[in-house]
Formats: structure tokens, sequence, C-alpha cells
């Protein structure tokens, strides 16, 4: 009877176990605080056992608390009793149970979690993946735009054996982490044909990858056809179809700054009639007419045989209507309001400004010699500040371009106009006669970087479309937000006198201080020994940070006294002087001995029947000083030993107030002095000195005139005596010509003209702004600075113009440059993320400015003003007798906290309130833009809040990964520091970020790319440029941090998957060049490469001088035998 009944039991507990699982789905359920819950339906276990016991139990997994933090989404599996007790105060979620999928998405057999949440105040809108035989949580930010519907469907897209998410012609590719890739519209369809979409890859002359996609195009009338192609360079930052790709589609004529190189000086744009003029980037030189004038005719500055002719003349008198280029093919090319129809929307004025004027006159028209036309259509939003090619057409053709919202957004000013990147190209659209013919998806993969994941080839992007296998692409993706993390403390002199800078070029600030006394000046070299500089320092304040050899390195001058004598010298980290007959120079056509291009035979030269004169192609108001470092000269061998060069006295006369700025834009530090109402320079000039470099001869350039100071008040019998406040001059490039401009205290001093006159002992001040109109000339502007303590330049919304920030005791404010000539800052605004308090003296001093988390935008780092605790609030025994306890010794704690937990005091006793002091707390902010004119910011707090503020804050280097590290330092200000040092972590410094590192192609023929860093020997070799004397060429840059260079690549030959054989070539480079007079990055003096397979090694010498830049001098190979022997030269 017992086994009967257990029987009859088990009856109804199945029966009851089958209804209660049929068909059932997990619940979804939210609580008052944003939280989510899963719930999945009971699964039915048997005990095995003398009895089997069937349970009813969850799965692992089974119940599910989603919780987002800090933005970012955490898990916690509950207990089926810990679910029980807050089930009651659950919310059954209709819409996230619809939206809730209970499908295996990583393939081990068990059905995983996949939802999607909408935007709230407790959570990002989010797509969220849980692995129920894992646990791994992911999360994908849902982009702006996005529009993902309740039905929802997993499957897979791409043939990658994942599941994907497909909501309508949106998709989300899973990736194999588990996490899913935004693709955007447009993603990657399944090939309905065996052909691939066609691209090629090489490595440019400047060691960069690069990928061509080319978009196949109908022949037009007449065979008249436009070129489209879809390019990717790793050189290239945001592109304006994602993160270093660019579509290539159209033309224009731009407004551009005129450069010593060229025009024999430096001149920003001023949206005068005189700017400089460039063709895709190519200067125009005058050929005939009025520069800028109506009918005025140019040619590009390298000949390619067009001629461009200027018509017409805006209502503003500033320049050009348009422009009409005939090329030698007999092609016409229409650029701006040359009065076609409709042509409008290729006259391009700075936006949201009143400017009448064109910055850029974009291409709108093709003819050929039989009057067959191509037209490019644009599309202009003013309020925000985009220009964006809209559609091509010729013939019966039709080109659309595609756009999305890109996922970081970024706006700023030009031209005195707005201007925004916030639209990226997604698909390109042929049609032909109305007819789908092509469509090119370029897929993203939804990240803040907009990295391309595919781009591929269809007939249309209709659902009855045919497609080729895509390509893909895959990067050194990197989409982490700044973060800091603590590392080895770092030592230096007296913190306050520490500055942090780069001697050697290393990428890794170097420490230059100061030891107690202020008598020592010392420099600890990372990686180095230290080195004395001077034992005999004038002051603490008597140290400077230039670059004075023109190297691009920064430099140390210094003041020193000995006996009644203080003066200026200078030290600098570089390379041995080189032996003259040693080297080989180039002028840029042929290379000479270096007594030939030495300046004392420089006019033999230039006269000499056997050289052409257009071998120097200088234009004729360069000095000679400027001419005799133009011919680069290299060393047949060369060896880096670097060191500081012996003390060079330098010919300035000691002055506390010495500055250093750049007074004609040639890239050297020139000596700024003021006299009475006048401001003088010394220039940056060579010599023969260890430095190669010294400073000239005084020379006036600009004086105020007395109108420009506060009145006189001579009718109140007062004298008044005007001069130039040293102390409070400020230098920056803030119209980005590579000129300094100034900010100038003008002072005006009042004193009585004869005994008893009152009022007369009293200062008054004006500001002025100096901005350059070119080498030597200025515009002048009033600016109310009073009260102004501290004035710095940052770029605080990444448009590439230096901004103004400055400190009040009131707090800090700022005023956004616009790149208007007439107007060139905009008023002042509060930073008010700063307080008040971080405007006074004690804070100011510890603000900085620079860009943390590499998006150009300048960041905050500062000791911010907090409060701490001096002591915790307590119960204090006023009874008689002794207290009933003993009275708390609260330790202080590091930030403000309350304590109103303990004021319930016993009798006897009262409360005492807790104390506060003024203390400081390490601080970032990170900054973004939202408008032209909106910034907002991001705290990030560093450590812990410091009583007092005898602190002080640095930022640098320090591990040489291209990132701002911040050192914090509370050591007595009379002994040697100790820095806590707080390590960015957003990036690897041994990866390159961001980078194309493996292309696959539709048939699965794969491209792998290697990079190492241009401070790697064994992908780089430094070579910097000398000049005749043997001394480092001032006219030229040679880098050796900063760059990644492709090391190495390597492409699929024979076979497929595991067994695929690869072919490859590696890659060696050395002596990159920029001109620092205009012309820009020189390219590499050698490239040299290495077949593994063959071991055939090619080298090519490169001219690195204008106009021959980049062609090769010679091209050498041979083979490298495998035991020792002479090599075998084939050339």
């Amino acid at each position: 009877m017992k086994t009967i009944i257990q029987i009859i039991s088990l009856l109804f507990l199945f029966s009851s176990l089958a209804q209660a699982s049929v068909a059932q789905s997990p619940s979804v359920y939210e609580d008052s605080s944003g939280n989510i819950y899963i719930q999945s339906p009971k699964q039915f276990v048997l005990i095995a056992g003398d009895i089997n016991l069937p349970l009813h139990v969850y799965p692992t997994m089974g119940l599910l608390k989603l919780r987002y933090s800090n933005g970012q989404w955490t898990r916690e599996v509950l207990s089926e009793s810990q679910f029980r007790a807050i089930e009651s105060q659950l919310q059954l979620s209709a819409s996230l149970t619809e939206r809730l999928r209970w499908q295996d998405i990583d393939g081990d057999g068990i059905r995983d979690y996949v939802l999607f949440t909408d935007a709230s105040s407790y959570h990002d809108a989010s797509l969220i993946s849980v692995g129920t035989k894992s646990g791994a949580i992911r999360a994908l930010k849902l982009p702006s735009g996005t529009n993902l519907a309740n039905n929802y469907q997993l499957t897979d897209v791409n043939g990658d054996g994942r599941l994907d998410v497909k909501s309508g012609s949106e998709v989300f590719l899973a990736s194999a982490n588990g996490t899913f890739l935004y693709t955007g519209q447009g993603a990657v369809e399944p090939a309905s044909k065996i052909d691939t979409t066609a691209g090629s890859f090489r490595v440019d002359e400047t060691g960069q990858a690069t990928y061509t996609v080319p978009v196949t195009l109908p022949k037009g009338p007449g065979g008249i056809t436009p070129s489209v192609s879809i390019s990717y360079s790793s050189a290239a930052g945001v592109g304006n179809a994602g993160y270093g790709w660019n579509v290539a589609a159209a033309s224009a004529i731009t407004r551009c700054t005129k450069n010593i190189a060229t025009d024999g000086k430096q001149q920003a744009v001023r949206m005068q009639k005189s700017d400089g003029y460039c063709l895709d980037g190519n200067r125009l030189l005058l050929v005939s007419g009025t520069y800028g004038a109506a009918n005025s005719t140019y040619r590009t500055e390298l000949s390619n045989f067009m001629t461009i002719k200027a018509i017409g003349t805006d209502s503003s008198n500033t320049g050009p209507k348009g422009f009409i280029v005939e090329s030698k093919d007999g092609d016409t090319k229409y650029y701006g309001d040359t009065s076609l129809s409709n042509d409008s929307d290729a006259f391009v004025k700075p936006a949201g400004s009143s400017a009448k004027g064109a910055h850029t006159w974009a291409l709108k028209q093709v003819s050929d010699i039989f009057g067959n036309k191509i037209t490019y259509h644009y599309t202009t939003n003013t309020s925000l500040g985009y220009h964006l090619l809209n559609y091509i057409s010729y013939g019966k053709v039709k080109v659309d371009f595609d756009y999305t919202d890109r996922n970081t957004r970024q706006y700023g000013y030009a031209h005195g106009g707005k201007v925004a990147n916030v639209k990226r190209i997604s698909g390109i659209e042929v049609t032909r006669g109305g007819e789908a013919y092509r469509y090119y998806n370029i897929n993203g993969d939804g990240s803040k970087h907009d990295y391309i994941d595919s781009i591929q080839e269809c007939t249309s992007f209709s659902a009855d479309k045919s497609c080729k296998y895509a390509l893909t692409f895959n990067y050194k993706k990197d989409t982490s937000d700044v973060g800091f993390a603590v590392a080895a403390n770092q030592t230096s002199g007296i913190r306050t006198t520490t500055l942090l800078t780069d001697f050697n070029g290393d990428g890794r600030s170097d420490f230059l201080y100061t030891n107690s006394t202020g008598k020592v000046l010392s420099v600890k070299i990372a990686g180095h020994d230290t080195d004395v500089i001077t034992s005999n320092l004038k002051s603490v304040n008597d140290f400077k940070l230039a670059d004075v050899n023109g190297d691009g390195y920064t430099d140390i001058i210094y003041a020193q006294t000995s006996g009644s004598t203080t003066k200026w010298y200078a030290k600098a980290y570089q390379p041995a002087t080189q032996t003259v007959s040693d080297m080989i120079c180039d002028d840029g056509v042929q290379p000479y001995g270096a007594e030939l291009m030495h300046a004392d035979y420089l006019e033999q030269v230039q006269s000499a029947e056997t050289v052409s004169s257009e071998a120097f192609s200088q234009p004729a108001s360069l000095s000679r000083t400027q001419l005799q470092g133009r011919g680069i000269c290299y060393p047949h061998e060369y060896v880096e030993r670097l060191s500081f060069s012996s003390a060079v006295a330098l010919t300035p006369g000691y002055s506390s107030s010495t500055m250093f700025v750049d007074i004609d834009g040639d890239g050297l530090s020139d000596w700024l002095s003021s006299y009475g109402r006048k401001l003088a320079y010394r220039k940056n000039i060579e010599s023969d000195n260890a430095l190669g470099r010294d400073y000239g001869a005084l020379d006036y350039f600009y004086e105020f005139s007395t109108a420009d100071f506060s009145p006189d008040r001579n009718n109140e019998g007062c004298y008044s005596s005007h001069s130039i406040e040293r102390k409070f001059t400020k230098s920056a490039d803030i119209n980005a010509d590579g000129v300094s401009d100034f900010i100038v205290r003008l002072k005006t001093t009042y004193s009585p003209r004869y005994q008893g006159v009152p009022g007369c002992s009293t200062t008054a001040y004006k500001d002025k702004l100096l901005l350059s109109k070119g080498t030597d000339e200025y515009s002048k502007f009033d600016y109310d600075f009073s009260g102004v303590e501290d004035i710095r330049f940052a770029d605080l919304n990444g448009d590439g113009l230096s901004d103004l920030v400055f400190a009040k005791d009131s707090g800090w404010q700022y005023r956004l440059g616009t790149g208007n000539a007439a107007a060139p800052l905009q008023s002042a605004k509060s930073l008010s993320i700063l307080s008040a308090k971080m405007g006074t003296e004690s804070y100011r001093g510890n603000v900085h400015f620079a860009d943390v988390n590499q998006d150009n935008i300048a960041d905050i780092i500062a000791l911010n003003h907090t409060r701490v605790v001096l002591r915790e609030g307590y119960c204090r025994w006023v009874g008689d007798g002794q207290p009933h306890g003993i009275e708390p010794e609260v330790p202080a704690l590091a930030e403000e906290v309350t304590t109103t937990s303990w004021r319930n005091c016993g009798t006897g006793y009262i409360w005492v309130d807790t104390t506060y002091t003024d203390g400081m707390q390490a601080t970032v902010w990170t900054g973004k833009t939202t408008s032209a004119t909106s910034i907002g910011y991001t705290e990030i707090k560093l450590g812990s809040g410091l009583r007092g503020t005898a602190h002080t804050l640095k930022i640098g280097d320090i591990d040489g990964d291209g990132l701002v590290d911040v050192l914090r330092s509370s050591t007595a200000a009379t002994s040697n520091a100790t820095f806590a040092h707080y390590r960015n972590t957003m990036l690897s410094a041994s990866v390159a970020s961001h980078k194309l590192t493996k292309v696959t192609t539709g048939f699965g023929v794969e491209t792998d790319i290697n990079y190492k860093k241009i401070s790697d020997s064994a992908v780089y070799t430094h070579l910097p440029a000398f000049n005749t004397l043997g001394k480092v060429n001032a006219n030229f840059f040679s880098p050796k941090f900063g760059m990644w260079l492709v090391s190495s690549v390597y492409s699929d030959s024979n076979g497929s998957g595991s067994s695929a054989q690869q072919v490859g070539v590696k890659y060696k480079y050395s002596g990159f060049k920029i001109d620092k007079l205009g012309r820009g990055p020189q390219g590499f003096y050698e490239i040299e490469t290495t077949d593994p397979q063959t071991n055939i090694k090619t080298t090519t010498r490169y001219h690195q001088s204008w106009p021959l830049t980049g062609k090769p001098q010679f091209t050498k190979s041979y083979a490298i035998r495998q035991r020792p022997g002479p090599g075998l030269w084939c050339t």
C-alpha cells in the first residue's frame, strides 16, 4: 500500500511539473531603483536513489539581478529565497519580457539571455547578453539613432556561426566574446555572387598602411566618368567615412596659410584677397593680373599645366566668387559661383557668421571638350556648420552619398564661423536611368571611434539585391575611457622648481629641478644618470625651457653668476658636431660636397653656369641666412650619441623677464624684450658655437602709441610715464599662422609734477592683443583683463585654435578663439567647473590644461579646492565628576563627511561639531563639446583629499606611452621631492591602437599588417638633418617618437585557414624629416624592404628637398647570403 501511495504521489507531481513547464519563457521584472531581474522557468530534475525523487528547481543562472553602476552592467545570481524575499517589491515589465530572447548564442548548447533596454534615469540604452554557462555579462551602449524593435530577431546575418541581432535594417553582429557590435544600416549580406569586393593594399612612402576600394561607376556620355574611391590610411584619424577612412570624390579650392617656403613669410587666413589659395592642398601662384582679383590667373606651385582663372569678386570684396580651371586634357572645371545654374551650394561661407566671402570654392561641374558634364551637388547646415557632398550626376547616372550620425561629434570655429564634424558616409548608391547599379555598404562597428568593420559591393540597397563577398577589416581597437592607476613614485629636487619636459625626444618626460639653495640646477634624463647643468644659478626663477638649436627638442637656458657678472647660457641634449668632409649634402636637385653648400660659396653656386637657378627654387624674399640652412647634409655613417652640449654664453644681456617667442614663423625660438613703449626681439640665427645657434642684434618690431595707454593727467598736475608690464606679457599662436601673437599689459605710472599734488602716486593699466597679420605686421585689439592674475592658452573645444583661459580671484574664465581676423576672441565666459577658490593664489598655480584622452580637447588637471576634516565631531563630557565613557579619539578623515549619527549624546555630554579646513584634491575633468560654444566636463578624482595648500601638481608622460600622467607631491618645500604617480591607463604603450591589422577578402585571403614604434631600432634608424657646419639643421625636424610604422606585411598565397601559406615583406626606414618652413613632411631618407622568401633586400634612397620631395635618388637590390660573404648586387 505504501508503494502505491508513493506512485500516486509521483504521478501527481509529474503532472504538476508537466503543467508548470509547458512552453514557459523567462519573465523580467524591475525594482524602484531601475535594477532588472530575470526569472527563468523551473526545470525538472530527477534525484537518483532507492526511490528516484523528481524536483522542480531553478536552473543555473535562473534567477538574476542586473545592475547598472558607473557606466557598467553587472549581474548577481540570486537564490530562490533571496528572490522570494523581494518579489513583492518587483514590478513585472511587459516590454522587457517581450524583448528577452532565451537562445544559445555562444554555441555551448545552453540557452543564454539577450535583451535591450531603453535609456532611463537609471541606465543607458543598452544591448545586453548573459552567458548562462560562463556567467559572463556583455553590454553595448546603443548608439543614438538606433531603432531596435521589440520583435527583433536572433539570426546569423554574416554566416560566421554566431547569432546576430537584426531589427529591420539595424544589425548588431555577435563577436567571439559575446559582445554585439553595431554595424549601422546596411550590414554584411550573404554573398549571392561568386566574387569579392575589390580592394588594394600598399605601404606608402611614409611607412603607413593604406587600402583603397574603387567604386565602380558606369561611363557617361562621351565616356565621361568621375573618380570615387574609399580609402584607408593608418596615419589618418577621424575621416569622412570612419576612423582612418575617407571617401575621395570631389575637389575644392580653399583659402590656406601662406608660409616662408613659398611666400617668404607666414600669414594666416584673414578672409581677405591677400590670403593664400590652394587647389586640393597645392598652393596657387599668380601668373597674371592682380592677386585675388577677378580675371587673375594662377598655376599650381608644382606646375601640372592647368590654367586657373579667378571669376568675379564677392560682395564684400574679400576674394573671387569662383574659379575656372582648364586642364591639358581639355576638361574644364568650375569651382564656387561661376554663374552656372544652382551653383550657390559650391560657394561655402563661414557658417553662422555675417561673412559674405567664401572660405571654400567646391567643385561644381566638370565639362569635357564635347560639352558632356559631371555636376556635384552639396548640402549645407549653417546652424551647426557642415558642408557635405550630397550626390554626383552625369548623363543618366547618379551617385548618392548616404550619411549617418557619428558616435563622437566635434564642434568648433574656423574663419569666424561654426564648424561641425557630426556625419560620416555610410554608403554609396549608384543608379543609371533610375535603375539600381551598385551600392557600397561602409559598415561601422557602432563604437565611439566608428571603426569600419567591412565594405561590401552590392547591386543595390533593396531586399532583392545581389552582393559580392565583403571585405572585412580588423584593428587594434581601443574604445576605453581615460583612467588612472597608482604607479611607482617619482623623485626630483625641490617640488616647486621642478619642470617636466622631454630633452632627448624619446617621448618620456625628464626632470629639471634645483636643490634647496636654489643654486644647483640638475636634470634627470629618463633612464639615464643625473647631470648638473650649473652650480651657480642666479635664482630659482632664472632658468627657462625653449628650443634654441632648432632640432625640435627642448633646451635649457639659465642665468649663471660669476663674480659680479650674470650671463644667460644654454645647453642642448644633442648629437656631436659632424665632420664636414664625412657628409654629403643635398640641395634638392643633386648632391654637392658640403663646402659647396656653405654660405661662403652660396653666391658662387647660384651664379655657376653648371647649376640651374631652378635648383634652388626659393622666393626672392628669402634672406641669405634662411637660404644658408636649406641644404640637408647626411653623414655617410651615423651612430646616435647624445649628450648635453658645453655651456654656450648667449649674446643677450641678463634680464629676469626674458621670454621666447617665434616672431617670424620659422619655427625657431626668438628672444623677446621690451623697452619703453616698444617690443623688440633678437632673431635666432646660425652660429659656429656648440649649439649652432645664437641671437642676433636687437630689432624693434612694434611700438605702442601714447593713445594706447591710459590717458595722461597733465591737467591734474600729474606726470605720466609709459612702459610695458613685462611679467604680464603673454604669447601664443592664437590664429594658427605659426607666428607668435601677444597679450600685452600697458602700464602708465603717475607721479606728481611738484610737491603736494594729491592722487598722483598711482598706476593704471590697459590690455592689448596683438594678432599677427603676417611676419612683422599686427592687428591691435582692446580686451579687458583687469583683475586677471594668470593667463593660459588651450584648445578647449578641439577645433585647432588656441583659446584663452584666465584666472581672477573670482574664478576662472575663458574666451574661445574664432579664427576671425576681425574678432579673434569671443566674449568671456565662466569656466564654472572650477570654483571661485580655484582662481586664488593658493590654487591657480596647480591648474593645468592638457589632452588626457586623445580627443584633441584640452582637459583640466588640477588640485581642486575641497574641505577636509580637521577633527571629527564627538560627544564632549561637561557633567560633574568623571565622564561615563572615554571621549572618542577620532582620526581626521581624508574627505568631508557627515557625522549626524553621533549626535545622540548621553546625559552630561554635549555635541562638538566636526571642524574642517581648506584642502586639495587631485582631480581631472575631461571635456566634451556638445556645440561650438558648449563644453561639458566629467570629473575623475585621483587619490584622497589633502589638508592645506602646500602641495604641487605636475603633468607629463612618465612611461612614454603618449598619454598625460599626473604627479602630485606634498614633500616639504626645502627637501627633495617624492611625487605620487598616477599613470594614465587609457591605452597600451605596446599596441598600435586604432591601426588596421588585418584585411580579409571575401575568399578568405588574409593580409596581416604589423607595426612598430618609430623609437624601435628594429624598424627605424634616427638620422638627424645636419647643415653645412656639421650642426643640427634648424630648418628641419627629425622625430623619433610619436609615430607607428609598418614593420612587416604577410599575405596568404596558397591554401586556406590554418594550412594557408604566407608570403611577406619586412620594412625598415631611416631619416624621416619635416620641413619647418612650410613644406611639411619630406618623407624618409631611405626605405629598406626585405623579402623573407628570397632573401632579396631592396634599398631606395629619396630626395628630401622640394621640389623633388619623395622622388627616388636611386634603388639597389642584393641577395642576402646565408653564409658569410659578399652580397650579390643588382642595381
